[in-house]
């Protein structure tokens, strides 16, 4: 299928080029990548840029449909999480602006058997803490990762996945800067920077969304 690219520019001054992006569409998953990966059972961190219009939905999941991590937005922009079979849905209390170009740090931390969710997001008006070790249930699951889906509509881009957990901090002081593909701990990093075609291009181990 047709992945749709959205190009609206570059911010002066910026090192990542953040008018390219992956445009998110309701009713749709925008995108999935060709094959899995296992961070069941193990520490992780993602980021990504986004800038949501509207609508509720998945941002980003990972696994199966009775099995998953997924991390989406509701109706005002609250953060949701649920992992398993989406039996408990956390929201934070915090929201998201919408309209906002908006970077998003989250970490899932095994904790010794005693897992943890933390979440913050970053926009022109400044940082907000959306989940603080929320204790949540262990992650076992396996699979692809895929991006939308439900009446979401934005776009995202520079989404990273690392197999440890990266601290608030780091994150959001890298959040201007690209990554090579030797960064210690990067396991999958889509810029999402192509303008057009079908497919995104993992710089790390060649496991494209199409």
């Amino acid at each position: 299928k047709d992945i749709k690219i959205l190009v609206t520019g570059e911010r002066n001054g910026a090192t990542i080029a953040e008018g390219t992006a992956l445009q998110l569409t309701a009713g749709n998953v925008a995108a999935s990548t060709d094959a899995t990966y296992q961070i069941a059972d193990q520490d992780f961190t993602m980021e990504l840029w986004m800038n949501i219009s509207k609508g509720y939905g998945n941002l980003v999941q990972h696994g199966t449909d009775d099995n998953h991590f997924r991390v989406g937005i509701d109706s005002v922009g609250h953060l949701t999480v649920d992992i398993g079979n989406g039996s408990t849905v956390h929201r934070s209390d915090a929201a998201i602006s919408f309209d906002h170009d908006t970077y998003l740090y989250y970490c899932y931390q095994q904790a010794d058997g005693n897992p943890r969710f933390s979440a913050t997001a970053f926009d022109a008006n400044g940082t907000t803490t959306l989940f603080q070790n929320l204790s949540v249930a262990a992650y076992s699951g396996n699979g692809r990762l895929s991006l939308g889906g439900g009446q979401l509509t934005g776009r995202i881009h520079d989404l990273t996945l690392w197999n440890q957990a990266r601290s608030a901090d780091t994150s959001l002081a890298q959040r201007d800067y690209t990554k090579t593909a030797q960064t210690q701990g990067l396991i999958g990093y889509w810029r999402m920077n192509e303008g057009h075609g079908t497919q995104i291009r993992d710089y790390v181990q060649n496991r494209n969304f199409t």
